[in-house]
């Protein structure tokens, strides 16, 4: 079954301290304070750098500590951009294990397509 979202769903940025590390509680509280003003979902892991400059290990910290806080009171995306179909897949299915509910996937960012390669991506 397909889930039909709509609404408002703005992409969170990941909070970092000033040595560059994940901030989960700052992300956290974001998350709260988005929740508490009425939004529809969220998307972490937007596609503004964190996405491709955070390890997996990383980006499963942002994921669960979002699912921690959002506790089903909201829908909880990922944003997802990968190299290859294959990886992709891959991640997507690591995602859906660390909390995602679904994605806001990204064409490939290795590589520039064209309209029709973006669809069929």
């Amino acid at each position: 079954m397909m889930a039909i979202w709509a609404g408002v769903f703005p992409a969170v940025t990941t909070k970092l301290n000033r040595q560059g590390e994940l901030d989960l509680s700052a992300t956290q509280s974001s998350i709260e304070r988005l929740i508490q003003s009425g939004v529809s979902g969220l998307i972490v892991l937007p596609m503004l750098c964190e996405n491709a400059s955070l390890t997996l290990d990383e980006k499963e910290k942002v994921i669960r500590a979002a699912r921690e806080v959002v506790g089903g009171r909201v829908p909880l995306l990922a944003g997802l951009a990968e190299i290859s179909s294959d990886s992709a897949v891959s991640t997507a299915r690591k995602f859906q294990g660390f909390g995602a509910e679904g994605l806001m996937a990204f064409p490939s960012i290795a590589y520039k397509s064209d309209a029709r390669e973006t669809v069929a991506w």
